[in-house]
C-alpha cells in the first residue's frame, strides 16, 4: 500500500475527530488540526494525479499537500498566517507569490460563503 492508500482511511477520522474537538467546551487547538487535513487532501489529490498522469507540471504530492494545507487552513481560519508561516519555515522565495495568491483566493471566496471559524465559535 502507498501513502495515498493510508490517508483516504486517515482523513475522514481526522475530519470525525477535529469536530468532535472543536464541539468540546475545553480550550483544543484548531489551527493544527485544519493544516493537518488540508496537507492530507492536498497529498491524496497529488497521488492521484501521480497514479493517472495527470499533472501538466510535474508537481511532487508533497509541494501539492504543502499548498493544500495552506490555502484550507487560510480559508477556514480567514487568515493570511498560514502562508506567513509556510514562508517563514522553506525559506524559498520561489514559493511565496504562488502560496500567498492562492492564500488570498482562498479567502476571499471562503468570506463569500460563511464567517471566519473563529468568529462562529465565539457566538
Amino acid at each position: 500500500m502507498k501513502i495515498g492508500d493510508f490517508l483516504v482511511y486517515y482523513l475522514p477520522l481526522k475530519i470525525f475527530v477535529t469536530i468532535i474537538s472543536i464541539n468540546m467546551p475545553l480550550p483544543i487547538g484548531l489551527f493544527d488540526a485544519v493544516f493537518l487535513i488540508g496537507g492530507c487532501m492536498g497529498r491524496i489529490f497529488g497521488s492521484a494525479c501521480n497514479e493517472i498522469n495527470l499533472t501538466v507540471i510535474s508537481f511532487e504530492p508533497w509541494e501539492l499537500a504543502i499548498a493544500a494545507a495552506v490555502f484550507f487552513s487560510s480559508g477556514v481560519t480567514h487568515t493570511l498566517a498560514p502562508a506567513v508561516v509556510v514562508y517563514e519555515l522553506a525559506g524559498a522565495r520561489l514559493t511565496s507569490l504562488p502560496l500567498c495568491l492562492g492564500t488570498f483566493i482562498s479567502y476571499g471566496i471562503s468570506s463569500l460563503f460563511t464567517p471566519s471559524i473563529y468568529d462562529l465559535l465565539i457566538k
